[in-house]
Formats: C-alpha cells, sequence, structure tokens
C-alpha cells in the first residue's frame, strides 16, 4: 500500500481534483464559477496496488470531508498499475 500526503511539494496530487459534493452538488454540470469555487484538490492518496486509488478531499470552503474510489485510475496518479 502506498499513501501520499498532500504537502506544498505534493505535484502529484494537483491534478487529481474533485469538486466538494456539499458546496456543488450539481458537479461539472453546474456554471464555471462554481465549479472553479468548489474545485479541491485531494489531501491525500492511497493505491493498493491495484488499478484504481483513494482519493481523500476536504473543501477550503465549507470543511466537508469526503472520499473517492472511482474518479481516479493509478496511470492519472502518475503510479504503475
Amino acid at each position: 500500500m502506498t499513501t501520499i500526503v498532500a504537502t506544498n511539494d505534493s505535484r502529484r496530487l494537483q491534478f487529481l481534483d474533485d469538486y466538494c459534493p456539499r458546496c456543488n452538488p450539481a458537479g461539472h454540470y453546474a456554471d464555471s464559477r462554481v465549479r472553479l469555487a468548489t474545485l479541491t484538490a485531494p489531501t491525500s492518496l492511497t493505491w493498493h496496488g491495484g488499478r484504481r486509488v483513494v482519493c481523500r478531499y476536504q473543501c477550503e470552503g465549507c470543511g466537508h470531508r469526503w472520499r473517492r474510489a472511482d474518479l481516479w485510475d493509478a496511470q492519472s496518479a502518475g503510479l504503475a498499475a
């Protein structure tokens, strides 16, 4: 298992964004201002060696925390699949 925690130098995590589901329930269907305001980089990434990675997020606007295991694959995260 590999876990990467966000730091100032976590370039790998900055392209694995998701929209806060509490601030933006419409997701990618919302208008561009809402999408931009709710776009959140992961706070950590966990990979168990398979195709998928688990990203944990925390919204800077409302503080809501969530995790996604269905959004990004290991190749997108720069990990060997």
